[in-house]
């Protein structure tokens, strides 16, 4: 059975399709987890944070919006939180 469906939210950007924005954190904690895992680079690029995998498929909106907090792939999350 497959579980994962496909969740659009591009937007152009110019040249530069962007899936999501990072949820909103205060400025020092954005640039500490762009320091340490590249979060808003990778959340812009569809990528997760963790693996490095195209972030573009979620089980369901809570999902999807988990994606803009963690930058976790649906695979990763499953792993974190348990599910699947």
């Amino acid at each position: 059975m497959e579980w994962l469906f496909h969740i659009s939210y591009y937007i152009d950007l110019g040249n530069e399709r962007v899936m999501a924005e990072p949820s909103e954190k205060a400025p020092q904690i954005v640039d500490m987890l762009e320091k340490m895992f590249g979060r808003t680079t990778s959340i812009t690029k569809n990528v997760c944070v963790s693996c490095g995998k195209s972030a573009t498929e979620f089980r369901d909106a809570l999902s999807k919006k988990e994606y803009t907090i963690s930058g976790l792939c649906q695979v990763c999350q499953d792993a974190v939180f348990g599910g699947g």
